[in-house]
């Protein structure tokens, strides 16, 4: 609507002034909060908003408010928006970590349990209705795992996800990549699905290979 796109350029500037000059974070947070309340399947307020809160670093803040939003929204948008933040959020420390020594201070505080976190979110996320029928919820959340090294649980959510949305062809290409062990399996699921596969399987192989 014209109101909400009114609403983002107003968040926007509003952060461009906060970054360039000196400018009360609490007008642009009430700004956001309420432009969200309004709005909050507006992915272009969310993303303004994880951009300013892992500035800085409010993390008991965002996560207060991302629950209030989703406590009463079937939307899948806040709850994906809520996941990205975390995983910034984990970015950041793991990389905060990587650059200091174990004696020196570092400059963010590190914090225990983000991936049991991430994962929670994931959870509840493809617990709800329109969560489960989200192809790009589940794709995440088979990345996410991978990069975790827990490969075997990201494959049983590939075959969870199955169930929910077997239509949805990019999770067989993610599942070709993350898994290509199991190539022909996927394969096999696709053409039992009716989905077009544009490559011969040696080409795919080749592709893989390389």
């Amino acid at each position: 609507s014209e109101c909400e796109a009114l609403a983002v350029q107003q968040a926007a500037l509003l952060r461009y002034h906060n970054s360039a000059c000196v400018f009360p974070l609490a007008t642009l947070r009430q700004t956001l909060t309420s432009a969200l309340a309004a709005w909050p399947t507006s992915a272009p307020l969310w993303s303004i908003y994880i951009q300013v809160e892992n500035r800085y670093h409010s993390a008991g803040r965002a996560r207060r408010f991302f629950h209030s939003v989703t406590r009463d929204n079937r939307s899948v948008v806040p709850r994906l928006f809520a996941i990205v933040a975390e995983q910034q959020r984990k970015q950041l420390v793991d990389a905060a970590q990587r650059s200091c020594c174990h004696d020196a201070a570092l400059p963010l505080l590190p914090e225990n349990g983000l991936s049991n976190r991430i994962c929670g979110l994931f959870e509840s996320a493809i617990a709800t209705e329109m969560g489960s029928h989200c192809p790009l919820l589940w794709r995440m959340y088979m990345y996410f795992l991978v990069s975790e090294g827990k490969v075997d649980k990201a494959t049983g959510i590939f075959y969870k996800a199955l169930q929910n949305i077997p239509w949805a062809k990019g999770l067989y290409m993610d599942a070709v990549k993350l898994f290509p062990e199991h190539l022909q399996e996927f394969v096999d699921l696709m053409t039992e699905k009716e989905l077009r596969l544009r490559l011969p399987l040696e080409e795919l192989d080749i592709l893989l290979e390389d």
